[in-house]
Parts: structure tokens; sequence; C-alpha cells
């Protein structure tokens, strides 16, 4: 650069400085067709496989239709076996209530005791499972007898996969605001692969199964939040719709699709080997994938980020800045806060360490909602496989709901709406739910539910993604999203508490509704407010009275009067 250039630079600067450093790298990033590759291509497919690696134990464990298998001398005689279990046979058997106790005084031999309140035993024939109907699965509840006294080993594997969440998240979040976002992705998907296909080659010894399925389970929340941020990081506020847009609805696919593999499938071997080794695809775009620009900024790495732009600008077909490199050291200077990176960054503040709390009960009551409503499928009747694909699409409406109205009416009364609707659905299931002949009222209820729920989810991530500054982005994430993983370790078994009490079951759900509705009023308006990119711009944002009503108007009013 000449003499010249600098000093036009340097006399321009004060001017620039008016406009924020986000705004400056905003208009820097701006969006074509690098940004919608990130997110039409590589984020659909993140999202894609991600929902298929949440949600994979799902069908792992699922239970068919069980009794006792009955004693070989009865299967050998026709006429004891016409007489006594033909009946039995054709019977509509459920775990909870074995038919075939009470036929011809055999109850010594064919008896299934396992429910039985006061004398609870596992079958002395071993067990029979009804794998003849259009929703059954040869799940590994059925390979390795998990029933009766075994019957919480699926819900013990789901709450190992949330353990091992929750300490991958501790231990990486934390690097993927100092380390880098780009070797985190990398990182948690090679382990996810690993992991998750020797699993499926030592399920026989459960406890090592518990462990290999805890330290695959990085992949996800973790490795899949900090890609869809590496995203909304390369582009300016209308690319991270695209983003969010994109990465909801692949994730629906992935999950109705997940449902059919397991369909078509019907073995929880190849199924658990498809699934497992679909993280294969994403490793070239992995490796390809630039680092967030925003994050070397803050890192003070210039010439990275002025690399990446230019690499953006290239794809872009657009020309690049005259002076980058000093725009971006300038940009540098006033986006390195004293705060440092990740969890320093949150403990600088008192009001970021407020947000944290208050954005963790909000993320667990609508994790809560969401995995407990997806889980909550063998609960409803009808076929697990076609329920499990409804209630995924039930999320497909959801992000066109959610961005009409989050736009419209703005993030945060849109959530605590969401939150009221959501639990006034499952209070209304609570006097009908053990009502057989209003099964497909609480289903409708349930789905709708779960529709309101994916809503103020979907809500619940924007917030969080735009609360955060860029600095702590990942790590606040992944700290409110750990909390929410704590408190949803008991999620699978609130769904089997709906086996024997399904009443209880919809109360706490309404319980967590209630919480979800105090606290999500309490989370500040983000809508046309700037991406911080340092707690100090966190700081400086404006505080609203907690009754206050699309602020963004008052903003507009403001800047337009200080402008005359």
């Amino acid at each position: 650069m000449s003499d010249l250039e600098s000093d036009v630079f340097l006399e321009n600067a004060n001017s620039r400085t008016k406009i924020s450093a986000n705004q400056r790298i905003e208009d820097i990033l701006g969006f074509g067709r690098f940004q919608f590759f990130q997110s039409w291509v590589y984020i659909f497919l993140i999202g894609f496989l991600g929902a298929m690696t949440m949600f994979q134990l799902v069908f792992l464990i699922t239970t068919p239709p069980t009794r006792c298998a009955l004693p070989d001398n009865i299967k050998d005689d026709p006429f004891l076996y016409q007489d006594h279990v033909m009946e039995c046979e054709m019977a509509e058997i459920s775990t909870t209530n074995a038919e075939c106790m009470a036929f011809g005084g055999m109850a010594d031999f064919i008896s299934n005791q396992c429910f039985h309140e006061t004398n609870k035993i596992s079958c002395p024939n071993g067990q029979f499972f009804n794998l003849s109907s259009s929703d059954a699965f040869h799940s590994l509840a059925v390979e390795n007898d998990w029933v009766c006294d075994q019957a919480d080993r699926g819900a013990n594997l789901m709450m190992a996969q949330s353990i091992g969440s929750i300490i991958n998240g501790l231990i990486v979040m934390q690097l993927s605001d100092s380390w880098g976002r780009k070797p985190v992705i990398l990182l948690t998907n090679l382990l996810f692969i690993v992991t998750r296909t020797t699993f499926l080659f030592f399920t026989e010894y459960y406890y090592l199964s518990m462990v290999l399925v805890a330290v695959g389970s990085g992949y996800f929340p973790l490795g899949i939040r900090v890609a869809y941020t590496l995203a909304a990081e390369f582009t300016n506020e209308r690319g991270r719709h695209h983003v969010y847009v994109a990465g909801w609805a692949s994730w629906v696919l992935g999950m109705v699709s997940l449902a059919m593999i397991a369909w078509a499938c019907q073995h929880w071997f190849i199924y658990g080997l498809i699934t497992s080794l679909s993280g294969l695809l994403l490793l070239p775009f992995m490796i390809l994938m630039p680092e967030s620009p925003r994050l070397l900024l803050n890192q003070g790495k210039i010439s990275e980020a002025k690399k990446v732009i230019e690499t953006i600008k290239k794809y872009n077909k657009e020309p690049v800045p005259p002076n980058l490199g000093l725009e971006l050291a300038q940009i540098s200077r006033e986006v390195q806060g004293e705060a440092g990176f990740g969890l320093r960054s949150l403990a600088s503040s008192k009001y970021l360490m407020i947000l944290t709390m208050v954005l963790g009960v909000t993320w667990t009551v609508n994790d809560f909602f969401y995995i407990g409503g997806q889980l909550n499928v063998e609960n409803l009747a009808g076929n697990q496989f076609v329920n499990f694909a409804i209630i995924s699409l039930t999320e497909m409406p959801s992000v066109f709901i959610g961005e009409f109205f989050i736009n419209r009416v703005g993030r945060r009364w849109t959530h605590c709406v969401c939150m009221i609707l959501t639990t006034i659905c499952f209070a209304a299931i609570i006097p009908i739910a053990e009502d057989d002949s209003l099964g497909w009222l609480v289903t409708t209820l349930a789905i709708v539910a779960k529709t309101l729920g994916n809503i103020g989810w979907y809500i619940n991530y924007v917030q969080n993604m735009e609360i955060f500054p860029t600095c702590a982005r990942v790590t606040g994430m992944n700290l409110t999203s750990t909390v929410a993983l704590v408190f949803g370790t008991v999620g699978p078994y609130v769904i089997l508490l709906g086996k024997s009490d399904i009443k209880m079951m919809y109360g706490i759900f309404v319980m967590m509704g209630v919480i979800g509705t105090i606290t999500t009023s309490f989370v500040p308006e983000t809508l046309k407010q700037e991406f911080p990119e340092c707690v100090e711009d966190l700081a400086r944002s404006k505080r609203y009275p907690y009754l206050s009503w699309r602020v963004w108007n008052a903003d507009q009013k403001e800047r337009m009067t200080n402008s005359k």
C-alpha cells in the first residue's frame, strides 16, 4: 500500500469508527455463492446426518410387544396349544398387560409375572417378542432380552448418551472458542464414527457399551452446534436466516429418513452400521472448510482472516475491498476485549452470567419438550415408525412459522406464547390420558404440543446464537445446553413413567412448561440488534422495560432523531 493510500485510509478512520465493528464486518462478509453453499449444502448435510446421530438410539432400544415364552412341552402338545394358548397368541399383547397368564390352569408354566406388583420375576422359559406387526423392529432389547428386570437398560443407554454429551461439552466447548471451530467439528465427528461403530460389535458387554456411547456423544450437540455457528459467522444477517432455515429443514428430513431406514432395515445391526458410518460423508467438507473470520479477528489473526475473506470474495465473484488488511486490523483491535475467550469471557460480565443462567433454564424446558415429545412415540397409538416420522414432520412448518413471527413480533414474546400454548396442550391431555376411546385426541394434542414446542426450540436456538458474543458464543451455547442435558437425563425415565402412570408424565411436562414460560419472558429481544463480537458489545447493548414491545421500532426512531 502506498503512503497516499494509507493517509486516505487514516483520514477516513474516524468516520468509519462511528459504524460499529460488527456492522463493518457484516458489510465485508455479505452474502453470496459461498455463504449459500455453506447453508444449503454443508449445513444441510450437517443437519440431515446430525438428526440421525441424535436419535440413533431411539430405535436401537425400542421394545416390541412381549410375553413369557411357552415351555417346549406345551408347544409340542397340539391340544394344549389349541385349547389354552391359541386365544392368547391371537390377543393383542402389550408389555404391561400380558394376557396369557390366565389360561387353562397353566399359570405355573406360561404366566408372565414380569410386571406383577408384588412378585416381579423373569420368565422361566425366556421371552417371546412379537415381531410380526408392521412396526416391529429387532432391536437390542430383543437381541439381549432387555425386558423385565433389565427393562431400564435402554433408558440407561440414553442417559449414558446425555452424560457423554455433558462431559464432552464441558471439555471441548472451551477449545472451540480458543482453538478454533473447524478442528472441534472434525474431532467430534471422528469420535462418533469410531465409537458408535465399535459399540455395535460389543453390545453384549453392557457396561462397555455405555462407555462407548458416552465417549462418542460429543458430535451432538457440540460438533453440530459448532458447525452451525461457523456457518453463521461467515455471513451477514440475511445469510444467517439461510443457515437457520437450512439447518432446521434438513434436521427434520434427517429424522424422517431415520424412521424410514429403521423400518426398511428391521434389524439393529444393519440400521446401526448405516447411521454410524454416515458421518464419513462429512469428512471432505470438514477438511476443506476455512476457519471463522470473526473468530480469527477476535484472536488477532488478521492475515488468516484476510485470506478467508479473500477466498469468500473469490467464490462470490466480488472485488476484494480496498485496504482490506488495514480495515481488518482496526476491526480486530476493536473486538479484542480484555475478557479473553470462552469461560473467561462469560465470567467477566455479571449481566452475561445472569443471561447464561436464564438461557440455561429456558433451554432445559425446550429440550425436555423436544426430546420428550420425540421419545413419547411409544406411548402413542399406531405404528411407531409412522408416529416418529409424523412427529418429526411437525418440525418442518415450525421453522417457517417461527421465522414469520420472530421477524415481525420479535423473538421474546413469540417464544413466551409458544411456551404457554404448549403447556396448555399438555394440561388438556391429563384428564383424558387413560381413556382409550380418546386415544386419537391424546395423539392430536401431543402432536400440536410438539409442533408448538418445536417453534419454541427454534426461537431458543436463534436467541442463544444472537445473544452470546463471538469470543464466547460456542462456550455460552454449549454451557446452556449442558445445563439442559444435566436435567434432561431424567427425560427417558419420565417417558418410561408414562407406561405405568401416564397422567403423572404429562403433569411433569406441565410443571416444566410453567417454569419455562417465566424464564423465557426475561430473555432480551434480539431482533434487529447487533450481532455481538465481544463482551463489551453486550455490555453496551440497550436495556428495555419488562413489558416492552417491538423495541426495534423505538431504536429506529432514536437513530433517525440522532442522525438529524
